[in-house]
């Protein structure tokens, strides 16, 4: 299974940093990054558009150039040992998939809505390009606008569809109204916010498994703020239902707790 580190090891390292992305490869994991745009154009990998976490000042990305957001620190607030870390260019995180990605693994990009434009777009199809990330990447949380212009620039991006038990953002649909109309879609992302068992069952999974597309999940511990009833208890019973129904990938924010779960659990049915 392909085990998605969200933000790299966010719990141990500075998330979607360089270092967390590093610790997250040498455990054998993938990573999910976020990218965001800076007022001269530069791609670079950060959640929030706010930078004030960092800063104590309310600066967004984009009004800010390359240049100056390299300047902070983004590492001190969290530990005087991670003092020093540095918002990553898309190229420098590129650089480390390209050369130490694990067999097996990939990197799944967010590419927020906000940030879906046509600077956007060509930005991360030239990404693509530059570092053949065809078997290593994918991008979801696309419309179904914006997916169908980026495969018109490079159809060869893997993209992935975020489906979810309700429209919580224009990048969020329900099954139901979009299953005729995955074309511009490799992959299915499912993304259960609130409601337990309404995305994260088995006959949605079997269902999306007709129409031939792998599907990855959002486990329920990243919807805590969303109020997900197994965001604090429960999320291992759903790995192990999602790996028994045939998920392809599963993004957690506990990649080592994770794979000790999958690893107990094919060894019970090893001695059964």
């Amino acid at each position: 299974m392909i085990i998605f580190a969200h933000r790299g090891m966010k719990n141990e390292m500075p998330e979607n940093t360089i270092p967390a992305f590093k610790k997250a490869f040498l455990g054998g994991f993938g990573i999910e990054f976020d990218v965001r745009m800076t007022m001269d154009k530069k791609v670079v990998v950060v959640h929030d558009s706010d930078l004030w976490k960092f800063t104590e000042k309310h600066m967004d990305v984009s009004s800010v150039s390359l240049a100056e957001l390299r300047r902070l620190d983004v590492g001190r607030h969290l530990n005087l040992q991670f003092a020093g870390a540095r918002i990553p260019t898309i190229d420098e995180v590129c650089e480390l998939i390209t050369s130490d990605l694990p067999v097996g693994q990939k990197a799944a990009i967010h590419l927020k809505y906000e940030e879906q434009t046509e600077e956007m777009l060509q930005s991360m199809a030239q990404v693509f390009r530059n570092y053949d990330l065809y078997q290593k990447a994918l991008i979801f949380d696309l419309t179904l606008v914006n997916a169908k212009k980026l495969k018109k620039i490079n159809d060869k991006i893997p993209i992935a569809l975020s489906v979810g038990e309700s429209n919580y953002s224009p990048t969020v649909y329900r099954w139901e109204e979009i299953v005729s109309n995955l074309d511009n879609f490799n992959y299915i992302w499912l993304d259960e916010w609130k409601i337990q068992g309404s995305v994260l069952n088995k006959a949605l999974i079997n269902e999306v498994h007709e129409t031939g597309k792998k599907i990855y999940a959002i486990s329920p511990e990243l919807h805590r703020e969303h109020g997900h009833p197994q965001s604090e208890n429960g999320y291992e019973n759903v790995w192990r239902d999602l790996n028994k129904w045939g998920i392809y990938g599963i993004c957690t924010a506990y990649p080592d707790k994770l794979k000790m779960t999958l690893a107990s659990e094919s060894l019970l049915i090893d001695k059964e």
